[in-house]
């Protein structure tokens, strides 16, 4: 039961008030399942109930009168958003959960692919580079990050050899471009035959290559490398059935483990060409 009691005050002078005595109006109601329901909607809770007299295992909130004994606990179900979500739409949800899959995981690949894609050609476009076009070997520019770097030894000596091929226009003029370029692959192939792995030959441009050699005798060996690719190049080349010979002029520049800036050595290899 609801149980409300409040004082009876007279409005008017038919009413006699007894001093002393205060009247009172009670009002009583029998609390029903419905009226429970009705209370639960509106605080919006579910299964509302009342549990006689106080109730420690019931949880909830228990009910006291006015001096404070318990009367009874009121007691609910606890809302479980997530819980609720999952019971009631199980099927939707699961549907949604494929569909954002279904949209993301090609997204996704192609994503991926993208950016596979974007960084192998950043690394073939750094390779191309520093490498020439026409024999596949190492250019100018990669030379010139090689020699800005310290060697592989540190304090080791450097020996750059400056080479250019001699005659090598009349063989465009004579044949044709196409010749010249085979002929120019021939050479870099033959130079490369005489290397160390050690060593490091690239295309300078046109008819113009370089070696690179570090170690501690580099002297005595650029020296001798020189004199065997001038024996290499003054034999004939036959370039599909035409002979085209050439000859090669070479200059020699020493670091003797001292910073040389990458222009300077090979202008140093580039004099020494020439005055030889």
């Amino acid at each position: 039961y609801s149980v409300v009691a409040a004082p009876l005050v007279p409005n008017s002078e038919a009413t006699r008030r007894v001093d002393g005595r205060t009247n009172m109006v009670v009002f009583g109601h029998r609390i029903s399942p419905d009226d429970l329901a009705k209370m639960g909607r509106q605080f919006i809770v579910d299964g509302l109930t009342l549990v006689p007299g106080k109730n420690e295992g019931a949880g909830g909130s228990v009910l006291l009168d006015a001096w404070g004994a318990p009367v009874a606990t009121a007691t609910w179900t606890d809302r479980k958003p997530g819980v609720a979500a999952r019971n009631e739409y199980p099927a939707s949800a699961f549907a949604l959960l494929l569909a954002l899959i279904a949209v993301m995981l090609p997204v996704s690949v192609a994503h991926f692919r993208t950016l596979r894609h974007l960084a192998r050609s950043e690394r073939k476009a750094r390779l191309d580079a520093r490498t020439d076009a026409l024999t596949g070997l190492p250019n100018r520019t990669h030379l010139a990050d090689v020699l800005a770097a310290e060697p592989r030894v540190p304090g080791a000596s450097r020996a750059l050899l400056y080479i250019d091929l001699d005659g090598f226009k009349s063989i465009n003029d004579t044949y044709d471009h196409a010749t010249g370029d085979q002929l120019l692959c021939a050479v870099a192939v033959g130079i490369q035959a005489l290397l160390k792995d050690d060593a490091m030959l690239a295309r300078l441009g046109g008819d113009e290559f370089a070696v690179l050699l570090e170690g501690s005798e580099v002297v005595k060996d650029a020296e001798a490398l020189a004199q065997r690719i001038v024996e290499l190049v003054k034999d004939p080349f036959n370039i599909d059935g035409r002979v085209a010979s050439v000859g090669a002029s070479i200059g020699i520049a020493i670091s003797n483990g001292d910073t040389v800036e990458p222009a300077e050595l090979m202008r140093q290899a580039d004099v020494a060409m020439y005055d030889g």
